[in-house]
């Protein structure tokens, strides 16, 4: 007794199956490349909100700066900076900001559309934009530290670097233990405060 086999099975694979599978494997890939990598380190997460990344950095690493005023960032924060660049500006409280480019343009937007026959705002925009640098990654993921911004915020050789969610801050270490003391002390009082709900 003869058996019937459909003739669109077949054991053999076709040369339309080879190229259904590298497309499958091509899309598969490009998925994958979409979404940021989840970054177990302690120092750097990505968020993925539709088709790209939100870049969110929390957690904080001791470093210490070379002979050459180099500092080395953590491997896995450099994805987070695209074409191996960063932003270094004066921050709040004696540190420095380092920004990602698209975060810094942002920033920089934001602080421009304040008015110029204000005082204050030619102030800010003064010493926000006049102190910021463009800094190059290299390829041992270094990067230099302006002295103009060093010698602002008295860093030492020992430094402090802090994840604050879309940015990276650069401590003093001494003094970042001494301000993490504080804020810590105050960190329920604070909280309260500003995220508490209201009687």
């Amino acid at each position: 007794m003869s058996h019937f086999v459909p003739r669109c099975i077949s054991t053999e694979k076709s040369p339309f199956f080879y190229l259904i599978s590298s497309l499958t494997i091509r899309i598969r890939n490009e998925i994958v490349n979409n979404f940021r990598k989840v970054l177990h380190e302690v120092g750097c997460i990505s968020i993925i909100v539709g088709e790209s990344g939100i870049d969110m950095f929390y957690g904080q690493r001791e470093l210490v700066i070379d002979d050459k005023s180099r500092v080395v960032l953590p491997s896995l924060y450099r994805d987070q900076f695209t074409g191996g660049k960063c932003f270094l500006t004066l921050g709040m409280d004696s540190c420095i900001q380092i920004y990602p480019k698209e975060v810094f343009e942002e920033k920089a937007k934001e602080i421009m559309q304040l008015n110029d026959f204000s005082r204050e705002a030619r102030e800010i925009k003064r010493t926000y934009l006049g102190n910021t640098f463009e800094i190059q990654i290299d390829s041992h993921n270094r990067i230099l530290l302006p002295k103009t911004l060093s010698n602002k915020v008295s860093i030492d050789q020992k430094v402090m670097i802090v994840g604050v969610y879309d940015h990276l801050e650069m401590w003093d270490y001494s003094l970042y233990l001494q301000k993490e003391k504080e804020a810590e002390a105050a960190y329920e009082q604070n909280a309260q405060a500003l995220l508490g709900k209201k009687e």
